[in-house]
């Protein structure tokens, strides 16, 4: 069922590829470092130690997974596209590093704004789908090393805001 659907996936048109190579820049490494580092920034100067914890909480969650990949090292489908990372496939950095980065995103600005929490992690979700699609579409991925990254940060999401923050 899973190899159906990644197939699936990857047949869709085209005129896709355009929109999720742009989609997949904002669930990379840089995209979600600066995020983490602007956290951090803003919190030591607003003295907001909640900014500077969703931060810290990003970035350990996307060194595990760093960590992860190296244990599993699995190697990644074969494509003109995927031939530019140097990195392991499984569990995916960009499921893994969106899910928790972008969840904690939510998590922020629900404790700071009067924003409904159901519009905004329901955006986060969203997003992070669109860039989990993205990984398979483009064949960075296979589909299950989005799932198994997305489960990891989501997982790590619940558990952090849950018991941390």
């Amino acid at each position: 069922m899973i190899k159906d659907l990644e197939k699936i996936i990857i047949g869709w048109p085209q005129q896709l590829r355009k929109f999720f190579l742009a989609i997949t820049v904002i669930g990379g490494l840089p995209a979600l470092i600066s995020l983490a580092v602007f956290l951090i920034l803003s919190g030591f100067y607003f003295k907001q130690n909640l900014m500077i914890k969703v931060a810290a909480s990003s970035l350990i969650v996307i060194l595990l997974n760093r960590i992860l990949k190296r244990i599993f090292a699995k190697e990644r489908p074969i494509s003109d596209y995927s031939k530019r990372f140097k990195s392991y496939s499984f569990p995916s950095d960009h499921a893994a590093g969106s899910s928790i980065s972008y969840l904690n995103l939510a998590y922020l600005v629900c404790q700071y704004w009067t924003i409904s929490p159901i519009l905004l992690y329901g955006a986060a979700l969203a997003l992070i789908l669109v860039i989990c699609l993205s990984r398979v579409y483009l064949k960075a991925h296979y589909l299950i090393d989005v799932l198994a990254g997305f489960t990891f940060g989501v997982s790590c999401f619940i558990i952090i805001s849950t018991f941390i923050y």
